[in-house]
Order: structure tokens, then C-alpha cells, then sequence
């Protein structure tokens, strides 16, 4: 079974806008807890376009230009490739403002409907994602330090695809994954020559290589085929000057790759009371609890809220199994009694998961980079004995 999976380096036009979207969430976050945040960015060229909502007080004291100056900084933007963050043009439609009349009251309550998905595969090697998925973050990671390493060759912009072979060995346990193709595009200074741009992405799949090392049964293809770079050519004009970008468009990125349904709404730009964000924290928690207690290969957790819920209205589990001899994956739903006996050990209220979680505590500019799941060192992603156990 073919699997891909895609990643982009910080930055690309849309996580550029996605970081400075959630570094001005933290900017509210500091300055209360509760602050409600919902904001939307775009950029193009060099202009930075940011509209939406900032309640919390001392919200007008947030120097919004300040901040996105400074993500477009410290992604690489400035001294060789624009565009050059101190001369942005940076348009603003921000209500901001402290809360209105018990308006902190509820922030407790859902204030939009919303269906989020969390998933997990019993795979520790590739911190319970899937295998491509966490392949190509890694390569991302890699080509983002070996630009870092020489910022006047390699620009912000980039993205890794990565094409795998899941095979199985007659059971309905993996026997290898190989990694048929890494395509890698990668901005670059209009005088590098294109043999220093593939020997760089050949450090770089090595390096991952490495890094990816104990992944069981993990294998390259080595043909000439197997490494694509820069397969449009030229990519000396990158980033908003090559492209327009809008926060939470790399939906499938943020989530599990392709071969997973997402929910409906993106993470970034949200603060972490709104269900969007929120909620799916606590399902990826859940379905990485089945897994890793062996109730499942793989977990499929739904929740799913109507406005004015303080809890999710509708939820479901599903576990999928692989079939070794039709080559596919089969989603069967759990059992309704199992679900709601495994669902009740975990608060899914707003508030429950804000407290668990420690959702006051993050800082969503750095998630926004390189991904909300996969860390073993967020809370959401640490194994807490005794979670969901009445329903095993």
C-alpha cells in the first residue's frame, strides 16, 4: 500500500502566516489565560495582511507589528532573501479589546460547532504517527538546520514528499516500509549551482537516515529516481515573493498526512479554548492512550460540538486493522458501550481539557512550526497510567 506525506519548512508563505498567527495568540496568553483570540493571517510579497479578534485586557498594548517583524525575521527573511521584514507593509483589522460584559463566563462553552479527529498507529519508533508522516517532518527538520547552516545559499521556503510501500508479511503485522521517493524543493540563491543543491539534500536524507534509524524494517530507494530536487526548476524567488500564504491552510500537514480524516477546522490562529484546537489535543490523547495500551493497531477518536456545549454532543472510536491479503486498511466502529466506558476516563469538557492538558502553559508559535503531535514531551502526547483504563 502506497502512503505520502508532505512538510513545510517555516518559512513557507502558509506557516509563516501560521506562526505569526500563534505568536500573537501567546502575546494574549500572557497577558490572561482566557484571552479569546481568533485571527486569521495572510501574506504576499511584502505585505502582511491580519484581521480577527483580540479580547483580553491590555489587548491594544499588543504590538502586533513587532511581532510579525520579528517571525518573518527569525525564519530567515532580511539580509539575502525578502522580504526584508523592517520594510513589511502590515495591514491590520484586529478588534482589540478587553472582554465584553460576561463574556469570560463562558468561555467554557463551545462558541462554534466543530467535529475534531484524533489518531494514532502502535508505532513508538515514529512517536505513533504514521510512518510517512514522520519521515517527512523529519527531512523538513533536517533541510531547516541545513539551511540555518548556510543562510546566504538556502532560503526560508521549502517542503519535503515523501512517497512510501507499506508491505506486510501475511499477518496483519508491518514487515517493512520503504521510501520509493523524497521530493525536495528548497529556495536558494539565484548563484548556487544545482550540484550544491543536491549534494545539500543528500546530506540532509542522510541525516534523517540517521535520525530515523530505529523505525523497524525502514528502507531508502537509492536509484537516481528516488531523489527529487527542485523539480520546477529555478527556486530563487521564494516566500511571499513567490507565492501568496494563509494561515490554516496546511491543514493535512498540521494533522496525520493524507490517508487521515481531519476534522473541521485548522489549529493555528485559535486560542486554546476554542474547540478547534482544543478538543483535538484531547482526541489525539485519547487515541494514543488505545494504541499504546494495545486495545488497537491504529485509533480513529471523533469528538464533535454544537454550539453552547461545554462538552462534545456526539464521539465515536474506530480502530482499523490491515488486511493481508486485499492490501487495505478496514475502519470497524467500537463497540457504543466500550467507547462510552473508555471515553468517561478523560474530562472532554473545555475547561477539563484546558486544566489536563496545561494548554496556559504552551507556546503555539514554536507548535505551529513543526506540529502540534509527536512530541512525547507535550502533555497530550505522555502516557498517564490509569486514563481510560475502566474501559479496557
Amino acid at each position: 500500500m502506497r502512503t505520502f506525506a508532505e512538510c513545510t519548512l517555516p518559512g513557507h508563505p502558509d506557516k509563516l502566516s501560521d506562526r505569526i498567527a500563534d505568536a500573537l495568540v501567546d502575546a494574549a496568553l500572557t497577558r490572561d489565560t482566557d484571552a479569546l483570540v481568533g485571527i486569521e493571517v495572510a501574506v504576499h510579497r511584502d505585505h502582511v495582511f491580519i484581521d480577527g479578534r483580540i479580547a483580553c485586557p491590555g489587548a491594544e498594548s499588543i504590538d502586533v507589528d513587532r511581532i510579525a517583524r520579528r517571525i518573518c525575521t527569525t525564519s530567515g527573511y532580511g539580509a539575502t532573501f525578502g522580504p526584508n521584514p523592517e520594510h513589511l507593509h502590515i495591514l491590520q483589522d484586529l478588534c482589540l479589546g478587553d472582554f465584553r460584559p460576561e463574556e469570560r463566563d463562558i468561555r467554557r462553552l463551545a462558541d462554534d460547532q466543530n467535529i475534531v479527529t484524533g489518531y494514532a498507529e502502535a508505532q513508538p519508533e515514529t512517536h505513533y504517527l504514521p510512518t510517512a508522516h514522520r519521515v517527512a517532518r523529519v527531512c523538513a527538520e533536517e533541510l531547516d538546520r541545513e539551511r540555518r547552516s548556510a543562510p546566504k545559499l538556502f532560503g526560508p521556503d521549502g517542503k519535503i514528499l515523501i512517497v512510501a510501500r507499506d508491505e506486510w508479511d501475511g499477518t496483519r503485522h508491518q514487515a517493512r516500509c520503504n521510501i520509493e521517493a523524497m521530493s525536495c524543493s528548497v529556495q536558494h540563491h539565484p548563484k548556487v549551482g544545482t550540484v550544491d543543491i543536491i549534494d545539500a539534500v543528500k546530506r540532509v536524507r542522510a541525516a534523517a537516515q540517521q535520525r530515523l534509524a530505529s523505525i523497524p524494517a525502514l528502507t531508502w530507494e537509492e536509484h537516481p529516481d528516488a531523489l527529487l530536487v527542485n523539480g520546477a526548476g529555478d527556486f530563487a524567488v521564494g516566500g511571499p515573493e513567490g507565492d501568496n500564504g494563509l494561515s490554516g491552510k496546511k491543514l493535512v500537514v498540521d494533522a496525520f498526512g493524507p490517508h487521515v480524516p481531519i476534522g473541521g477546522g485548522a489549529l493555528s490562529g485559535k486560542d486554546p479554548h476554542k474547540i478547534d484546537r482544543t478538543a483535538a489535543l484531547r482526541a489525539r490523547q485519547i487515541a494514543k492512550h488505545l494504541v499504546m495500551a494495545g486495545v488497537a493497531e491504529r485509533a480513529l477518536v471523533h469528538l464533535a460540538y454544537a454550539p453552547g456545549d461545554t462538552n462534545p454532543r456526539w464521539s465515536e472510536i474506530q480502530f482499523g486493522t490491515h488486511d493481508p491479503a486485499a492490501h487495505t486498511l478496514t475502519w470497524k466502529r467500537a463497540d457504543p458501550v466500550f467507547a462510552r466506558r473508555w471515553l468517561s476516563g478523560y474530562d472532554c469538557s473545555i475547561a477539563g481539557t484546558f486544566r489536563d492538558l496545561q494548554l496556559h502553559a504552551m507556546r503555539w508559535e514554536h507548535l505551529a512550526t513543526w506540529g502540534h503531535f509527536g512530541d512525547p514531551e507535550l502533555p497530550w502526547e505522555r502516557w498517564s497510567p490509569g486514563s481510560g483504563t475502566q474501559g479496557a
